[in-house]
C-alpha cells in the first residue's frame, strides 16, 4: 500500500509539529478523515518516534514498511543492500538509514527502528562535543530512547570525545 492523498493532507494540514506518533494518530478525532484501510496501514508502519515535519513522518512509515521485507538477523550493510533492491525505498531514505545506523547486526525490524530512534535522539538532543557519558546521560534523561537501545549504545560506543552525532554513530562496534 502507498501513502494516500488523505494521509498526506492529514500530515500537512492537520498536525502541529513537532509531534509524537500518538499526537499524529489522535489528531482530527483519530484520523476520521482518512479511509479505514489507509489508517490501518499508516498506524501499522508509523514508528514510535517524534517528528519535526510531514516529510519525516513519510520517511518513517516507508522505512518501517521496507524493514518488514528484510530477513533477520541482518547486518547493516546487508540491510542497506536489500533496500537498494526495493523500488519503493527512495535513495535518500537508504542514505539516511546508512548514516543513522551503526555497523551492527540487527535481530528484528524493531531492533532497527529502536536504533534509528536512538540515532535521531543523539542528533537532536546531545550538545557536541560530547563524550560517551554525556551522550548516555542525555538519552537516559529524555527517556525517549528504548532501554534496550540505550543499553546497546552503552555497550557499543567507545569512551572518547565526539565532535558530532555522526562520529558517535560510526564509532559504534560490537
Amino acid at each position: 500500500m502507498k501513502m494516500t492523498n488523505e494521509i498526506s493532507t492529514h500530515l500537512q494540514k492537520h498536525i502541529v509539529y513537532p509531534a509524537s506518533r500518538r499526537e499524529i494518530v489522535e489528531a482530527c478525532n483519530n484520523m476520521t478523515d482518512v479511509p479505514q484501510d489507509d489508517k490501518t496501514y499508516f498506524e501499522k508502519y508509523l514508528p514510535d518516534w517524534n517528528y519535526r515535519n510531514a516529510g519525516e513522518v513519510v520517511r518513517g512509515v516507508k522505512v518501517a514498511e521496507a524493514l518488514e521485507k528484510v530477513t533477520y538477523p541482518t547486518w547493516k550493510k546487508d540491510l542497506i543492500k536489500a533496500f537498494s533492491k526495493m523500488e519503493d525505498v527512495p535513495k535518500d531514505y537508504r542514505e539516511w538509514c546508512d548514516r543513522n545506523l551503526p555497523d551492527l547486526s540487527y535481530g528484528s525490524r524493531d531492533d532497527v527502528l529502536g536504533m534509528l530512534k536512538g540515532s535521531i535522539h543523539i542528533h537532536e538532543h546531545v550538545s557536541y562535543p560530547a563524550n560517551k557519558v554525556t551522550i548516555l546521560e542525555t538519552c537516559n534523561k529524555m527517556n525517549e530512547v528504548p532501554e534496550l537501545e540505550r543499553d546497546r549504545f552503552e555497550r557499543c560506543l567507545p569512551e572518547r570525545l565526539y565532535d558530532n552525532a555522526d562520529a558517535a554513530i560510526k564509532s559504534c562496534r560490537m
